[in-house]
């Protein structure tokens, strides 16, 4: 009876159903299908994007290369350099412009009314200034040169020369030092 009893509890138990083989194909198929899918998608791009990018970088390539020919601003490219280049230098001589006229201020400063400078020659690496004038005797130009003398800014002066010209005036010519703080340098 134990053994009635137990077959009638095993076919009132709910029977499941055990999963039979076939997991490993079906496996194999979904593999398969995903292997193909990548297949097909390496395909369409090696083949038809590549070739579809390859027309179109063709096609930009060509239509820069009309626009380039038909800019207007093609030959305006050097004009703009030059131009640039002489913006560059007129800075850099506008730079060296303020120590000029520091220069011009300081003559002026110290120049005799009665002398006049007829030319004016400044080198700034050296802080030398030549300076050719007019004098209208020697005793005005020895003053000159007093004042030169006496100038703070000024590390020494060399006289070059000194003619009478006709007319009684004499004409000179002189070299002046400057001292690096006169120039600001």
């Amino acid at each position: 009876m134990p053994d009635q009893r137990l077959s009638n509890a095993m076919n009132q138990l709910p029977r499941e159903s055990v999963p039979g083989g076939g997991g490993a194909w079906k496996l194999l198929y979904f593999m398969s299908f995903v292997f193909l899918v990548f297949l097909l998608t390496y395909v369409g791009l090696a083949f038809g994007y590549k070739n579809f990018l390859e027309a179109r970088i063709d096609t930009t390539t060509k239509k820069l290369e009309t626009l380039a020919a038909t800019d207007p601003t093609l030959g305006k490219q050097d004009e703009f350099l030059a131009f640039q280049t002489q913006l560059i230098n007129l800075k850099n001589v506008l730079d060296t412009h303020s120590s000029s006229s520091k220069i011009l201020k300081l003559l002026e400063a110290h120049t005799n009314t009665r002398v006049q400078y007829t030319n004016l020659t400044f080198s700034v690496p050296d802080r030398r200034v030549e300076v050719q004038g007019i004098a209208p005797t020697y005793d005005i130009l020895a003053e000159q040169l007093q004042a030169f003398a006496n100038m703070k800014e000024l590390t020494r002066y060399e006289m070059g020369n000194a003619r009478i010209k006709e007319g009684g005036a004499v004409n000179f010519s002189a070299n002046l030092f400057l001292n690096a703080a006169s120039l600001g340098l």
